[in-house]
């Protein structure tokens, strides 16, 4: 009867949580659509409420995506099997097992609509079973957990909830400033699952090097695009381009489910602390919804970027680490899977997420525990992150290509291009010049760059307050004899993190994305525990909804200066704004790439972007590489120096018709040192002055050129 009772009492919880969920579901889609109209007058409104919602509607992949990872948790029960907090354990470690198939899949050659399918049926199937079945009890174990009721803390998130939705929804290339309007997303984490899925396989491509990175979450989105049987060629980029807003949707939940699991892992940490559960409860939330809110979050959440797989894996590793009913060698070996995968994300985030999760590993359990929790952690670590090193050392030889080129080898490159790789992607200057970058501007930065660019530290416009407040509470939870074990632990854990930024890094402000997950732990453990003296609700409301709300006025702002005040111009546009569907061919033809998409058939061969590096609109099959590769211009170049002719023949016998020169990206990566010393202005001149002139866009710098040759003919 007792039995009876509980698990109706779950069932009547479980239906007001769904309430609370379609009514903020809502609240947010209307939100967005007042978000989508800055800029553009009230007269926007229904429009954009539409176009709002056709293109969540976009989101179905991303969101069977997630629920079959929900589900994959249920595979590794026995890890997490005592757990208080059986959701988000089940959650975190279903996410983990998702993404390392997907990848797995992928190397396979299993990268099509059945497999995919087929791998998410599987979870959903495991999800729904798990929803319309009782609640499961492990055998001999109290029916007990943590609360999963919505706190209204939450509701300080909306705002920032409603610019995420809104920014997922305008294609890439327009949003953000600070991301150069997604640089990265066109030239390699979209483009690359496109790739992809054309040849069938997740694989290394030697003119794309960050191919060779792991990958997980574009592996991910590539399985997001192909459950729809996309169109051959242009998987992302066809049909209008929607699949590009499933692929920025699996990032938002991603982004959401970061903010949640920091929430379950703060109010876990708060339990541990001896905080009244339902204290727990609301000041955990104020954890989840920092998080949310902070600018940098909603900047990068809703790009395709691969952070917020990173914390939400590692508010997992901390949440499992407060879960004392979990034996020691499991939490190891989970945690350990979690990091792991982080890695597999974002290899250069997931060594700053290693201490922080290691630190509250050690730091919450007794010293007899460490030998089991390391060897657990360490041995699963390695294993998580296995199938890429195997995957690199056949592709090139070298496991964690490009990085130890000294010491694993070179792979298909030349040592002066591992010279110029690690030149960009290192720190350089004293130590305490790299200290100045982590709270102050830039000194060697133009005077009139933009703040967001000469911030490559906290002081960045896009932290907000938070890096200081988080500070400030960790100071308290120093001062208070219940937390001081645990400011311990998140004091010891973030001052490894920055030492890996500092040292590791080329000191960018995103890079310190991790931090965001201490910073907002130390907040709910601060203003939890002081919820003991009384009066939570005035507390969370007075400090932590506050703080929240300060965030999202923070991220409101940001959002309405982009695009020239008008950030939601392009909603609706998929693609087409970009490869010049929307226009007439006249217009088009002011385009360059709608001028190459028009004449594509009459060009002679493929095209050869020389200098340009964001492939996702061009056509499919167009040559690109990226500023580390080389490519075949530098190539023949190199093995033909001062023989244009030579140049030419090669191009001719790679299949290339025509070649689109970037002078002004040229001109900039050879300032900086970062391209290929065979492209340098001379030679590019001399390629140019042997080739006709098929259109010239003198204010892109851009100048299409017919290779001349057996090819000619089919020019213009």
């Amino acid at each position: 009867m007792v039995e009876q009772h509980a698990n109706n009492t779950l069932r009547v919880a479980a239906a007001r949580r769904r309430l609370v969920l379609i009514g903020a579901g809502i609240a947010v889609l209307l939100l967005a659509a007042v978000a989508a109209t800055t800029g553009q007058g009230a007269g926007a409104f229904i429009p954009m409420l539409v176009l709002t919602a056709g293109e969540v509607a976009h989101a179905w992949p991303a969101a069977i995506y997630l629920i079959a990872a929900h589900g994959m948790g249920r595979l590794v029960t026995p890890l997490w099997n005592g757990a208080r907090d059986r959701a988000a354990c089940q959650f975190a470690c279903g996410l983990a097992v998702m993404l390392s198939l997907s990848h797995l899949m992928g190397v396979l050659g299993l990268l099509s609509p059945a497999p995919a399918l087929a791998l998410c049926a599987i979870g959903v199937a495991l999800t729904v079973r798990q929803v319309l079945g009782p609640p499961s009890v492990p055998s001999g174990q109290p029916l007990r957990a943590v609360s999963t009721m919505p706190s209204w803390v939450w509701l300080a998130a909306v705002p920032a909830a409603a610019v995420a939705l809104a920014a997922m929804a305008v294609p890439p290339g327009v949003l953000w400033s600070s991301e150069f309007g997604g640089f990265d997303v066109l030239s390699y984490h979209l483009q690359l699952p496109q790739e992809w899925i054309a040849n069938g396989r997740i694989w290394p491509f030697e003119h794309n090097v960050y191919s060779y990175l792991p990958g997980y979450v574009e592996n991910a989105f590539a399985h997001v695009a192909v459950m729809s049987f996309p169109p051959a060629g242009e998987a992302l980029v066809g049909d209008g381009g929607w699949r590009l807003t499933s692929a920025k949707a699996l990032h938002v939940g991603l982004w959401g489910s970061a903010a949640w699991l920091t929430a379950r892992a703060a109010t876990a940490w708060l339990v541990r602390a001896g905080c009244d559960s339902r204290d727990a409860l609301h000041a955990g939330a104020v954890g989840g919804v920092l998080v949310a809110v902070t600018p940098w979050t909603v900047v990068v959440g809703s790009m395709a970027y691969n952070e917020m797989a990173v914390i939400a894996l590692g508010a997992g590793a901390v949440l499992i680490a407060a879960e004392s009913d979990v034996k020691a060698k499991r939490r190891g070996i989970i945690a350990g899977l979690l990091v792991g995968v982080a890695a597999g994300a974002k290899p250069s985030a997931a060594l700053m997420l290693a201490p922080i999760a290691g630190a509250a590993l050690l730091g919450l359990a007794p010293v007899k525990q460490w030998r089991a929790l390391i060897i657990g952690g360490v041995v699963m670590g390695a294993l998580a992150v296995t199938p890429w090193l195997v995957r690199n050392a056949v592709a090139t030889g070298n496991p964690v290509f490009p990085f130890a080129t000294g010491v694993f080898g070179t792979g298909h490159w030349t040592a002066e291009q591992a010279s110029r790789w690690a030149s960009g992607h290192h720190a350089s200057g004293s130590l305490l010049e790299q200290l100045r970058l982590l709270v102050g501007a830039d000194p060697s930065a133009p005077a009139s760059a933009p703040k967001i660019e000469r911030h490559r530290g906290f002081s960045n416009p896009q932290w907000g307050v938070l890096p200081w407040a988080g500070l400030v509470a960790v100071a308290l939870l120093w001062l208070a004899k219940p937390t001081r074990r645990f400011g311990v632990v998140l004091t010891l854990g973030s001052a490894a993190a920055l030492g890996v930024w500092l040292l590791l890094t080329h000191h960018q402000s995103r890079f310190l994305l991790p931090m965001v997950l201490p910073a907002g732990l130390a907040l709910a453990m601060a203003i939890g525990m002081a919820a003991n003296l009384g009066g939570v609700a005035r507390v969370a409301l007075g400090i932590g909804a506050v703080l929240g709300l300060v965030l999202s006025g923070q991220t409101w702002k940001l959002w309405s200066n982009e695009g020239g005040g008008a950030p939601a111009q392009l909603l609706g546009n998929g693609s087409m704004f970009f490869t010049g569907e929307l226009f007439s061919p006249e217009d088009r033809a002011e385009l360059p790439i709608g001028f190459v998409r028009l004449f594509a058939d009459e060009l002679g061969g493929k095209v050869y972007l020389l200098g340009e590096s964001m492939p996702l609109y061009w056509p499919g099959g167009s040559v690109y590489h990226t500023t580390w590769d080389d490519g075949p211009m530098a190539d023949a170049m190199r093995s033909a120096p001062g023989d244009p002719d030579a140049w030419i023949a090669s191009l001719r016998d790679a299949g290339i018709g025509a070649v689109l020169v970037s002078r002004g990206e040229l001109a900039r990566l050879g300032s900086s040192g970062w391209l290929a010393p065979e492209l340098n202005a001379a030679n590019v001149a001399e390629l140019m002055a042997r080739c006709r002139v098929i259109r010239s866009w003198p204010g892109r710098g851009m100048t299409l050129l017919a290779v001349p040759g057996e090819r000619e003919d089919g020019g213009e």
